[in-house]
């Protein structure tokens, strides 16, 4: 298990182990921790070969390492846009990579990785983590199918707001992006969520010890949140955009409520919404557009005016086109 030293990661350590696992935590520090950078194919490799060593066998993979870096895109570090995708996107990558012989030897090998809810949507000034959560659950389909015959499962979790340590060193970058308080910073992580509360690790860490388990042999590349129902809520309640450097938190204004000129309601933002119009007898005008331009144009166009009436005028030739009499006026003789 990658990230081992972390909130999260010392949480999901021990639950594992209470569920019967033998785990071997990695990470860049911690005493009870296997050194090794996975950002580093020589980290992954290393980390692969040290756990066959001890064990012989690998048959979980928990890649849970993470790191964060804020600033607006236009002031964004490309050192950190390179770190954050080296440790996020190319570490998992890589670990499954070279674990994979061990993963796949027999059914039961289990891939989990910690995503988040922000790779479902988005969030200000986190570029390179939003890209990186959105990458790695790519990552994960592709392992869910690719080893699914051999009896291999991969999904992720993505939690909300959780109090850890990444968490807590985003504090100062949020109160100098937003110009806001700490107290301010919290209540906000809190208030994203409807239980108004912060995730516990223990929520996550019981929920990835459930996948790794054979309780979750039947899910496979799926992202499964654990955030008391952020991604549930409708867009309307999400909180207000970030706003520019330098200016002050607006919130976001409601949005319109008003009717449609036509009088129907407005529609939703995400929903298209075809009014169609029911043609009238002979008025093939009134078909909705897209009858008018799909449907071929006899069946477009039924009706169609009746032909002159034609009438034999006593053997002078072929029929003519019968011409109405003229209108008799007063004081005129009929012809």
């Amino acid at each position: 298990m990658t990230g081992a030293a972390g909130g999260l990661g010392g949480a999901t350590v021990r639950a594992l182990r209470q569920a019967g696992a033998t785990v071997v935590p990695v990470d860049v520090h911690g005493d009870d921790c296997l050194i090794a950078d996975v950002a580093t194919a020589e980290g992954n490799r290393r980390m692969v070969d040290l756990a066959l060593q001890r064990h012989g066998r690998v048959d979980i993979l928990v890649l849970n390492a993470g790191a964060q870096a804020m600033n607006p895109i236009a002031g964004y570090a490309e050192a950190d846009w390179d770190r954050l995708m080296n440790l996020m996107v190319k570490g998992p990558f890589l670990a499954m990579k070279f674990a994979w012989p061990q993963l796949t030897r027999q059914p039961g090998g289990r891939i989990i990785v910690t995503s988040s809810t922000a790779g479902l949507t988005g969030a200000p000034y986190k570029a390179a983590y939003v890209a990186a959560k959105h990458a790695v659950l790519g990552l994960v389909k592709v392992a869910a199918l690719e080893g699914a015959g051999a009896g291999l499962t991969a999904n992720a979790v993505a939690p909300g707001w959780m109090r850890t340590p990444l968490a807590e060193n985003q504090i100062r970058d949020h109160m100098r992006l937003r110009g806001i308080s700490r107290d301010e910073v919290l209540a906000g992580m809190a208030a994203e969520q409807p239980a108004g509360r912060f995730v516990e690790t223990a929520e996550v860490a019981g929920l990835i010890a459930f996948l790794a388990g054979p309780g979750g042999s039947g899910i496979n590349g799926a992202c499964i949140p654990v955030d008391t129902g952020t991604l549930a809520a409708d867009e309307r309640q999400a909180p207000p955009a970030a706003p520019a450097p330098g200016q002050t938190p607006r919130h976001r204004p409601p949005r319109r409520a008003d009717p449609l000129p036509s009088g129907r309601p407005r529609p939703s933002r995400t929903t298209l919404t075809v009014h169609a119009v029911t043609a009238k007898e002979g008025n093939p005008a009134a078909r909705p557009w897209c009858q008018r331009r799909l449907t071929p144009p006899a069946a477009t166009y039924p009706y169609r005016a009746p032909a002159p009436r034609e009438r034999d005028l006593g053997g002078l030739g072929s029929p003519r086109r019968h011409r109405p009499a003229p209108r008799e006026t007063a004081g005129t003789t009929p012809r």
